[in-house]
This record gives structure tokens, sequence and C-alpha cells, in this order.
């Protein structure tokens, strides 16, 4: 499954997993890979309608961001969680081996990871990947750091829908098993990032619209098509740019800019008819 599209009233902002369907709406979660289609004719940003959506439908994993869950294998009950040892360590996980929010448990330069079960376990040695960077693995992350979603770096946190304290995170967020079934203890934050900055997220990540949380932006693996390249899925494209087109044409990648500012090189930053805002600021595409 990859990450499905914004969607507009007469363009679409291709987003986190589908192009556009009938409904005029920018949808943000995971669609279903059978129901997307794409379409043939030109973006052009001045002459839509765009609808936020973002919270509606909260995406499902997939074995890009998580080692896929066993369905076979129930996860553990999180109202069951043992409290803290004698040490202060709050351990997760049938086998208690580490705590992930607050990390301990586990030895210098090594990370509390869970399993696909929801189990813990430490890692290491830990990399350099910090918030945003991308990653295949912890192990490519700093130390307390996972790689459980958007195959970037992120930190792991304790309540569902309140900010992450820290430089640059956003919202906490619950992720969830193939069933759709929250999986105990994996909670973990959001990325505060610039659209328009390729490099907000660090090497390999692009800045997105969250695919969870309302007006708010994150860090997901980016694609490799430039400028005008013709593109389904919003990470088809490069750090920077967004996969835009008329609903039920093409689409194609164009530069994110903020309306209002000069960032198209001199050219005018085109907005969309209802105004997409991430992170308080406007955005809309270079030509």
């Amino acid at each position: 499954m990859r990450r499905a599209s914004y969607l507009a009233t007469s363009m679409c902002i291709a987003a986190l997993g589908g192009a556009c369907a009938m409904a005029p709406s920018l949808s943000t979660g995971y669609a279903d890979e059978t129901s997307r289609e794409a379409g043939s004719l030109p973006h052009d940003a001045r002459d839509t309608d765009s609808a936020a959506d973002a919270a509606s439908r909260p995406p499902e994993p997939d074995a890009s961001f998580l080692d896929h869950p066993d369905a076979s294998v129930p996860p553990p009950d999180a109202s069951s969680t043992p409290p803290p040892d004698s040490g202060g360590c709050a351990r997760v996980g049938p086998g208690r081996a580490c705590g992930v929010a607050p990390q301990c448990g586990c030895s210098s330069g090594e990370t509390c990871d869970l399993t696909a079960s929801g189990d813990s376990q430490c890692v290491g040695p830990a990399g350099l990947g910090v918030p945003g960077n991308h990653c295949v693995n912890a192990a490519a992350c700093e130390v307390g750091l996972t790689c459980g979603y958007g195959q970037s770096c992120r930190p792991f946190c304790t309540t569902a829908g309140q900010p992450c304290g820290g430089a640059n995170l956003g919202t906490c967020i619950q992720l969830k098993g193939g069933s759709g079934a929250a999986i105990p203890n994996f909670l973990v934050c959001e990325i505060k990032c610039q659209l328009h900055e390729p490099g907000s997220c660090g090497l390999g990540s692009g800045c997105f619209q969250s695919s969870i949380t309302a007006g708010a932006s994150d860090c997901y693996s980016a694609g490799s098509k430039g400028y005008n390249q013709v593109c389904v899925y919003a990470d088809d494209c490069q750090a920077g740019y967004g996969c835009v087109g008329v609903s039920g044409g093409t689409y194609r990648c164009k530069k994110w800019c903020r309306v209002g500012q000069n960032d198209c090189g001199g050219a005018t930053c085109a907005g969309f008819g209802t105004p997409l805002v991430v992170n308080n600021v406007t955005y809309g595409t270079c030509p």
C-alpha cells in the first residue's frame, strides 16, 4: 500500500496513498490501492477548490514503516503493562526487556524498540539519524529513536493526540497493526517540517501534510521524480514537491511555495480555492 492522495473539487494534490477519486475532498489517509485512478489534464492551482479532511481516516501500517504484525499473534494487553521495576524503568511487552517512553533498560548506545508482536527489545549500536531523517530500521537512528513510521527516525511518546515535547516535534500518534487494532506502547511523534523546504526532514525524507493530524506536517520517505514529471502519489516526488493535477487527469510534481512569498523565483505562487494550510502556513504550487 502506498500513501493516499489529496483530493480537490477540480484539482488534486496527490497526498499520501492514492490518486483522486470521485469525492470532492482532500484525503490524507491510507487508501486501498485498487481504488485509485489517474487522468490526463494539466494542473492549474488557481482553478481549484480543496478541502482538508486529513484526520478522518487514520492510516493503516504497511511493511514500509513497520515490521508487519503477525495477525496470528494477539497483541499484549496494554492495560496489563507492569509498573516500573525497582530501578524505576517502566518495561513494556510480555518479555519486559526495556522501556520505550521514557527509554530505559538498555545499554549505552542501544535503543529500546518494539517488535512486530509488541514486545520490547534492545537494539544497537545506534546510528546517526535525527528525527525526520530517512531510515530502514532503528539502527539507522540516534539512541532512543525508532524507525516505526514513514521510514523516518522519530521518538516514542506516551499519549496519543497530545503534543510531543522537544524541538520540531508535533503530535503523538498511535500506530496500528494490519487488523486496525492499536499496537500496545507503539506511540510515536510526528515531525514538524516545512513542505517547501527540501532539507526540512533530512536526506532521503520529504515533508508532507500529515496523514493523521489535520493541518500538521510529517516526514516520510521521499521519491525521486522532479519538476513536472508524471506522478501518482505524493511520495513519488522529491522533497519540496507535491504531486498535483486536475481531478480525473494526470498528476505532475510541482514545487511547493508559500502564498504571497517569493518562493518561485519571481513567478506567482498559485494557491487553492480553499486554502491549503499546514503548520499555519498557506501553501500553493509554483508554475
